[in-house]
């Protein structure tokens, strides 16, 4: 039986991992295996990922240390490229056209006018007082290029939300006077942004969730779907009330405002993700055998904004039978939603087969040999201009002995090292706290 004094972990993603593993504390996971979002399956033979390409991005290196220790980590150069595929109305022509991201630094791949008309456009200043996430990329990018790509991309991306949120971000999409003149003429030789390489476990992101649940207690199969803030209990959906001292909870902020009838302000918005996994055979075209990991399209006419390359990253996502050959793909479709918006399944497999017929018809795809779906409810978080709410309930939960941590917890953009050294530093600190006062 748990005792009354016990410290709960509410999600087994990598935060949740991390906090059970720093405070020897128990995580109550409602599905049927831990990891959240960083997860592997396979169909047929092609690998794939939950929530669409989950790669790791530098962050703290004791961190990556520790996930090289547990999992054998292979380290990734970016390939990745913004791609026309026609959609939109210009006076240049672009059609399968391929720009190195990021597109501001490499606008030698852009028409004549184009480039001309956006290199003027750059000052390299960045924006100044602007209210919302459209406002920035009109102001930092100029018309020309928030016309062909950070519009549109954005309008996808977010699921509309662009004109109604706060700038965030902005460290993804630098603007830097002196390399933007530098790539209107030649490609960049100097990697740019804010991911320029990356790593993966060489048995997948299972194997890496595996080896962390290993290391602490995770009760799968045990939902919360009540907190009572006053007499420090959760329920679950099986109906068991489990009494607790402290909570660090990884969930989605929102969520945990519902579950606890905490009294707050309107939560601020986040958006969704359609994740469309193909396992397909490619044409013997350069469109379709580019070679990068993911490419990102502002022009799409079914609505998806990124297409990312598993097998491009590895072979290993590739059926043993296929993993020598060129001509097969693991790959992912994105398709951004608002969150409260979500489509009914009927709608979403309509979008699923106008996003695979699309493919199709632009030369990307040959033939779908494996199709799966995935949908993320909370896929990236957003702030309203000015907002407070974040803060303000982090802060409310954290008189009630309720601590919110990690990408969600917090409500903002984090990678998978990021939010596994935050549950593991809040795991730590109330082990230690609790050590302290006994």
């Amino acid at each position: 039986m748990p005792s009354e004094h016990e410290t709960l972990v509410v999600g087994a993603g990598m935060t949740g991992l991390a906090a059970g593993i720093g405070g020897g504390f128990r995580v109550l996971e409602g599905s049927p295996r831990p990891g959240g979002l960083c997860a592997s399956y396979k169909r047929d033979g092609f690998r794939f990922e939950t929530g669409g390409g989950h790669w790791i991005f530098p962050g703290d290196p004791l961190v990556e240390a520790t996930f090289d220790r547990l999992a054998r980590l292979r380290r990734y150069s970016r390939r990745s490229s913004v791609f026309f595929t026609g959609g939109l109305q210009v006076t240049e022509p672009l059609k399968n056209v391929f720009v190195p991201y990021p597109i501001q630094n490499n606008l030698w791949a852009l028409p004549t006018e184009t480039r001309v008309r956006a290199l003027g456009e750059l000052s390299g200043e960045g924006a100044q007082d602007v209210q919302t996430l459209d406002g920035w990329l009109r102001s930092s990018f100029g018309p020309t290029l928030y016309g062909v790509f950070f519009g549109p991309f954005h309008e996808r991306y977010t699921g509309g939300l662009h004109k109604e949120v706060a700038p965030q971000d902005g460290y993804k999409s630098p603007v830097d006077a002196k390399a933007v003149h530098k790539g209107a003429t030649r490609a960049n030789e100097e990697e740019v942004g804010y991911n320029t390489w990356f790593t993966y476990p060489i048995n997948g992101l299972n194997s890496l969730v595996d080896a962390l649940a290993e290391r602490c207690t995770v009760s799968c199969g045990t939902s919360v779907v009540h907190i009572d803030l006053h007499q420090r209990t959760v329920t679950t959906g099986g109906g068991v009330e489990i009494p607790y001292d402290t909570l660090i909870s990884t969930i989605p902020l929102d969520d945990l405002v519902r579950m606890s009838a905490l009294d707050a302000q309107e939560a601020d918005p986040a958006s969704a993700v359609l994740v469309l996994n193909l396992g397909v055979r490619l044409p013997d075209t350069s469109t379709a055998r580019h070679g990068n990991h993911w490419l990102y399209v502002p022009d799409s006419k079914s609505g998806f904004h990124r297409i990312g390359y598993y097998s491009n990253v590895d072979s290993a996502f590739l059926p043993s039978s296929l993993a020598t050959s060129d001509g097969y793909a693991s790959l992912y479709v994105e398709t951004g939603f608002r969150r409260d918006h979500r489509p009914s399944e009927l709608d979403l497999a309509r979008k699923c087969a106008e996003i695979r017929d699309e493919l199709v018809a632009i030369g990307m795809v040959g033939e779908v040999l494996v199709e799966d779906r995935c949908w993320v409810d909370c896929a990236y978080t957003w702030r309203r201009s000015g907002s407070d709410w974040a803060e303000s309930v982090v802060s409310s939960f954290a008189a009630h002995r309720i601590h919110s941590v990690g990408r969600y917890g917090r409500w903002r953009f984090q990678g998978i090292a990021d939010s596994f050294r935050d549950g593991l530093f809040a795991g730590a600190a109330i082990r230690a706290k609790g050590a302290a006062l006994s």
